[in-house]
């Protein structure tokens, strides 16, 4: 029995970070379980998961029959957090905080399209996210800053109202990154009933941190990332399940190839890789590259004393702040400031590649 349970949790982890689905015109079924996030606009995301989304989707449990998930958002099953007119998440087929294993279960799918039949449903993994989420950043700045803010404000103040002027593609992938923050946070809050977030699963810290230092990848001409500690614009591929593993004596034959945004996703070095996955594995990477770009390019933010934790690490800083709503500042006139910040940094972005390279 322990073999299969393991079995059960690397099937789970690989199937839901490594695969993606993505359905085209599925009618939905009709939500009665629904939130439209824009009735909380003002308040701090964290305090709607908490005290309205984190027990629908709890009560709901309960009440789902479908046998899988799709099967289930057509029935209508779950719940439904509404983003705006044709923009929403559904959320299925998440077990109860009181049940085993409620951490492994349920997907959230991001959805994009009016009416009952939705143009785009996607059961996102963070490989799919990473991979759209590269693509729409090599767009121009005026849509880039449109999605950051958009995004930003959502976590901010539950203000979602921005996801409706963004172009087709930065639509999906926002109704992506807001699924699966949604479901991250879930799980995250199950540790403690709901109560505060705990400090297992930190998968909600990693998809905001590595989602803001996108704008940094967005701006280098040739994407060079901290791999393993070193700054570095080669890697390998993750089915070789070398990172990390400076014992294995592949790494001396193995070719590497460039880096892409989705190499923030690893798997984890066991007997059985490929096995669990995420991006919380790459956390040392990124928090490094955190750090040092505030070291090269911030400090201080001008005119703003936000906290000694910000001229550290920026990018932590920011997370940290944005997943429990705490702000020195009204959270429009920060959400202007981080994003300001981001753009600042894609912009200079191979100036800085050139530094830290050094």
């Amino acid at each position: 029995m322990k073999s299969l349970a393991i079995l059960s949790f690397l099937l789970f982890f690989f199937n839901y970070t490594a695969e993606a689905k993505v359905y085209k015109d599925i009618k939905v079924g009709t939500y009665q379980a629904t939130i439209d996030l824009n009735d909380y606009a003002g308040q701090p995301f964290f305090e709607v998961m908490k005290n309205v989304i984190y027990p629908a989707i709890n009560e709901e449990a309960a009440k789902q029959t479908a046998p899988d998930h799709l099967t289930g958002i057509k029935n209508g099953e779950g719940v439904e957090v509404s983003l705006g007119r044709d923009v929403t998440t559904f959320h299925v087929k998440y077990k109860a905080d009181h049940e085993l294993e409620v951490e492994r279960s349920g997907r959230s799918f991001g959805v994009v399209g009016a009416g009952s039949v939705k143009k785009y449903v996607a059961d996102a993994s963070y490989k799919h996210y990473l991979n759209t989420l590269e693509a729409v950043l090599a767009g121009n700045d005026k849509d880039v800053r449109a999605f950051y803010s958009a995004i930003i404000k959502v976590m901010a103040d539950s203000d979602a109202r921005e996801l409706a002027a963004l172009k087709t593609e930065y639509k999906q992938v926002a109704a992506d990154f807001v699924a699966i923050y949604v479901a991250e946070q879930y799980r995250r809050l199950t540790a403690t009933k709901g109560s505060h977030l705990g400090s297992n699963h930190q998968w909600d810290d990693a998809l905001v941190q590595v989602t803001l230092l996108s704008a940094f990848h967005s701006g280098q001409t040739k994407m060079t990332m901290f791999y393993e500690g070193e700054f570095t614009a080669k890697v390998f591929n993750q089915n070789e399940c070398l990172y990390n593993a400076p014992a294995d004596v592949r790494r001396a034959t193995v070719a590497k190839r460039d880096a892409v945004l989705y190499d923030y996703w690893q798997f984890t070095v066991r007997s059985e890789c490929p096995g669990r996955s995420g991006v919380n594995l790459t956390r040392r990477d990124f928090e490094k590259l955190g750090t040092a770009l505030t070291k090269v390019q911030f400090g201080a933010i001008k005119g703003w004393d936000l906290g000694a934790d910000y001229n550290k690490n920026f990018f932590k800083a920011a997370t940290a702040e944005l997943l429990e709503g705490k702000f020195a500042y009204k959270a429009t006139d920060y959400t202007k400031t981080l994003v300001d910040v981001l753009m600042t940094v894609r912009a200079q972005a191979n100036a800085i590649t050139a530094t830290l390279a050094k």
